[in-house]
């Protein structure tokens, strides 16, 4: 006080910890959501199964202060009906449940013919060797003209295999 006088005494604190944590874990009260950025991939028709399949590894990188709880990709199988660009969401959240999202463009390919035609396509199968000089199909030019082309594979050493291939871009005939 003003005159001088002290005095001292001594006081016994007790910290209880409620919690469990003793606040030593970050991630107890954590509010940031994890971070995850997309990029857009171009896959192609598997001619085994028709179809082309991805993991959210292959379209987003992601990460956070705590621990990845989950991560979903809101589409992960593509066929024939999905040619083309196709927008997907990848979505992560941590332990707290704090959530991001992004979104890629997964562009699906057919690049050796797969995918069947629709119901205006060509029909007959057709084989050229060198014993048969002549094919015959049946063909709508107004229906198939803009839709489909007629390419050759190797099926052996002199056989060629036609197939109708789906044109993905207008060309001029």
């Amino acid at each position: 006080d003003g005159a001088g006088n002290t005095s001292s005494c001594t006081a016994i604190v007790t910290v209880e910890d409620n919690l469990g944590a003793c606040f030593t874990d970050p991630c107890m009260f954590d509010t940031e959501p994890p971070m995850v950025m997309c990029n857009d991939i171009t896959v192609n028709i598997d001619p085994a199964t028709g179809n082309a399949t991805i993991d959210p590894t292959m379209v987003a990188v992601w990460e956070d202060n705590c621990e990845i709880m989950g991560v979903e990709l809101d589409n992960d199988l593509f066929d024939c009906t999905m040619l083309g660009a196709n927008m997907v969401t990848v979505t992560v959240w941590d332990g707290m449940g704090n959530t991001s999202s992004c979104t890629a463009n997964v562009t699906v390919l057919d690049p050796i013919g797969v995918c069947a035609p629709n119901c205006n396509a060509p029909t007959g199968v057709a084989h050229f060797s060198n014993s048969m000089q002549r094919v015959t199909f049946t063909w709508d030019p107004d229906l198939n003209a803009d839709k489909y082309q007629i390419r050759w594979r190797p099926l052996g050493a002199v056989i060629l295999e036609m197939l109708w291939v789906m044109i993905t871009s207008q060309s001029s005939h």
